[in-house]
């Protein structure tokens, strides 16, 4: 039985409850390869709560990486069909790429889970018409839907009315009031997006790079080093425009 019929969890976990004849139930905590990481006889599912509280470092990395090869698929099954519009890759890639990258994070193993997690899925609920927060939150609980919907661009399908340039200043003032680790995941974002557009027409890319320095400014002090890679891949986007465009 899945505990998310139930109750949602940080975690894919799955539990046994059989009748003991003392009144107690057995919880077993399994990992991806239903090996037992942890039991208990205790009853209710308070008790299940205790177990994973207790868990080791390592039993609970077990659980983490089964919650984010969870994440992995289904990002891929949301995205399957979707294409890089720069480049024509699969569009998985790109959500592959920055939850790497987001796993270079210095940060607890719970947290940094999470953040893969999120990485991975990050652009579902925004690219994906079947996706919604409802059903998000139903799969991965509401830690990792909160950071998915904090890395969604709300301006892109309201107001139309709104020019580009005011549609993401709308979007930077937001993302400057996002958590800590959201705006870790949106670093790695950018870079990859970043990376990922030298074959767009300059004009485009020309924008982009300036919205990528007022970004890296709006999410100043967040993460050094990721923060140090998006300028060097600004200044080296830099140089592929034209002479007679201003730089820095």
């Amino acid at each position: 039985m899945k505990l998310f019929e139930q109750h949602p969890l940080p975690w894919e976990i799955e539990y046994n409850a059989a009748y003991c004849g003392n009144g107690s139930d057995i919880h077993i905590i399994r990992d991806a390869n239903n090996q037992v990481v942890a039991s208990s006889y205790n009853s209710g599912f308070d008790a299940l709560w205790q177990l994973y509280s207790v868990l080791t470092h390592n039993q609970k990395q077990r659980l983490g990486d089964n919650f984010i090869k969870k994440a992995e698929l289904l990002a891929g099954k949301y995205h399957a069909g979707q294409k890089r519009k720069w480049t024509s890759e699969p569009y998985i890639n790109h959500p592959a790429r920055v939850a790497a990258k987001v796993a270079k994070y210095q940060a607890d193993g719970d947290l940094l889970s999470n953040m893969i997690c999120a990485a991975w899925l990050h652009d579902t609920i925004e690219d994906c018409p079947d996706m919604t927060p409802p059903i998000l939150e139903a799969e991965f609980g509401e830690e990792i839907t909160k950071l998915v919907i904090e890395l969604t661009n709300v301006t892109s399908k309201s107001d139309k009315k709104l020019s580009r340039a005011e549609r993401k200043a709308l979007d930077r003032k937001r993302l400057s009031c996002i958590s800590r680790p959201a705006k870790v995941i949106k670093l790695a974002d950018r870079i990859d997006n970043l990376s990922d557009m030298r074959d767009a027409p300059i004009d485009f890319l020309r924008i982009y790079t300036e919205e990528s320095k007022l970004l890296l400014e709006t999410l100043k002090g967040t993460y050094e080093p990721f923060e140090n890679e998006l300028r060097k891949v600004i200044n080296d986007t830099s140089v592929l425009l034209p002479w007679s465009v201003p730089r820095d």
